[in-house]
């Protein structure tokens, strides 16, 4: 309502230039007095979220036309149409109730000196925050460990039948080398392919599928009884057990402070190309300085072409093509995860934190 009413003052104005030109005299607005102000009102007047002038002269006075002579005592709004949330707005109403003496056309405007205020805001976020959630699902299905890791401390020996395949809630039989009591937790897991070195001459670490969890609850002649509380995957007989660990998505982002350069070893269910939220191998680990979080980038090396203006060969700059951070670092290699990527992941890809 007010910003119809507001052009419809200007355009008037402008077709009436014709009049303003022949006359002496220009009669300003009547100035707002205490008799027109609504009363028990607190000041300032803190700007909400879609107000308008009009709706703030709704707020001073009985009738909101009297808009303008709010405008004239807070004058760091430039435009009547753009007022922000947490503005303060002050009217200081007139002590006399008589008309204002007309304005000589040729006279001199007063002088006003506005005082802007500053509003400081908290910076919005323009990108929403990691899906904790597939992070999560990451470290519990799948971990890596290190050549010389692999007996665990016990296994799956049966079940109360001869079936093969167990899933959660089933009843199974336990052989622990481990001191266990009773409620204590293993986590069960299978050993995956080994992770090579880029020449294959060297085996940096093995993949560790996570099958699910089992919960002890009883002990007879040195066996033990549990049931599986998760099961992420069929739990067979000879499966490995190891003391359960509390998985923490909430993995702190880490800026790495020394140069790091490798490549990618390793690409989730022995793929050829790997996308954002997947799971890479690195062949850069402890030794290297890496740690769980760090972040890095990956890149894809450079094509070869040919300049054909001075006739030779030139090799592109490689381009930076994924973000990932570190899941599980072993002595040789790394698990990572890929938080972003504009284009697939290859085995043998680049990977480092800065750009040469």
């Amino acid at each position: 309502m007010f910003r119809t009413f507001f052009f419809s003052t200007v355009l008037s104005l402008l077709l009436s230039t014709s009049w303003l030109a022949h006359a002496d005299i220009i009669s300003l607005p009547e100035q707002a007095t205490l008799a027109d102000l609504n009363p028990n009102i607190p000041q300032p007047y803190i700007v909400k979220k879609d107000d308008t002038l009009w709706d703030i002269a709704n707020y001073f006075f009985k009738n909101p036309q009297k808009w303008l002579n709010i405008w004239e005592q807070n004058l760091y709004i430039t435009n009547p149409d753009l007022i922000y949330p947490g503005n303060e707005i002050w009217f200081k109403p007139q002590n006399n109730t008589s008309n204002q003496a007309p304005l000589k056309a040729n006279s001199h405007a007063a002088v006003f000196h506005p005082q802007p205020k500053i509003i400081n805001k908290p910076v919005q976020r323009l990108t929403p925050a990691s899906n904790n959630n597939v992070l999560l699902t990451a470290l519990l299905h799948q971990d890596f460990i290190s050549p010389r890791a692999t007996k665990g401390v016990g296994y799956i020996v049966g079940a109360k039948d001869d079936r093969l395949h167990f899933g959660i809630n089933d009843i199974v039989y336990l052989n622990i080398t481990h001191p266990t009591h009773i409620n204590d937790f293993f986590d069960v897991f299978r050993l995956g392919d080994p992770i090579q070195s880029l020449d294959h001459e060297k085996t940096v670490g093995l993949l560790v599928h996570h099958l699910g969890t089992i919960q002890i609850i009883s002990e007879a002649q040195g066996v033990y009884r549990g049931i599986v509380t998760q099961a992420f995957r069929e739990i067979i007989r000879g499966d490995i057990l190891k003391p359960a660990q509390k998985t923490n998505a909430q993995i702190s982002p880490i800026t790495p402070k020394q140069k790091l350069s490798g490549h990618v070893l390793y690409i989730q269910n022995n793929g050829t190309a790997a996308g954002q939220n997947q799971i890479i191998g690195i062949n850069m680990g402890l030794t290297h300085g890496l740690k769980k979080g760090m972040t890095l980038s990956v890149y894809r090396p450079g094509r070869r072409i040919k300049d054909q203006t001075k006739e030779r060969t030139l090799t592109l700059p490689k381009e930076n093509i994924a973000k990932i951070i570190i899941l599980n670092a072993q002595r040789d290699a790394s698990l990572a995860f890929v938080t972003y990527s504009t284009s697939a992941i290859h085995l043998g890809d680049i990977v480092g934190n800065s750009h040469p």
